[in-house]
């Protein structure tokens, strides 16, 4: 992968600024057990790990067209749909005719999606509770937007310079 000039360059000071490297690491670190506990989650609530990012996904964005699903999870149409008749066989979401154009559906989590995604943000919220001072969640949140809009616009970057 070839990285814009900027970010060569950032990564080549970032010898030099020991702060820098531990946040980085840190993030890293962060990523890794968030990782784990998605597959801890998505194990007790027997279900795959890309099916608990979409119920996740639609609780909070509820009456998404599968089209966002499937750019959320970054996956084909093909298998946003597998993944889509699979969570709704499980009777995790209901798709529902869209008033706006009777061609496509929204989905809506159904009662267990609901119930299971509840689930998911009750543990979350014991652990930044655990972890974080109450009087730090702005600054807290402002910092992670902050870094995931540079991430964001660093894989824009990146991709772009890749011919993607």
């Amino acid at each position: 992968m070839t990285f814009p000039p900027v970010m060569t360059a950032l990564a080549a000071t970032a010898v030099d600024e020991p702060p820098l490297l531990e946040a980085v690491s840190a993030f890293a670190a962060l990523e890794h057990q968030n990782s784990q506990v998605i597959g801890v989650l998505s194990g007790r609530l027997g279900i795959g790990k890309t099916d608990l990012r979409a119920l996740v996904y639609l609780s909070r964005s509820p009456g998404s067209m599968p089209k966002a699903l499937a750019e959320h999870l970054q996956l084909s149409t093909g298998a946003t749909t597998n993944l889509i008749d699979r969570m709704e066989a499980a009777g995790l979401l209901t798709r529902v005719p869209n008033p706006d154009d009777r061609r496509s559906s929204v989905l809506e989590l159904a009662e267990t999606g609901v119930q299971a995604a509840h689930e998911v943000s009750v543990f979350y919220r014991h652990v930044f509770r655990e972890a974080v001072e109450p009087h730090h969640f702005k600054v807290l949140s402002a910092a992670m937007r902050s870094i995931g809009d540079a991430i964001g616009r660093a894989a824009e970057a990146a991709d772009q310079t890749t011919g993607g």
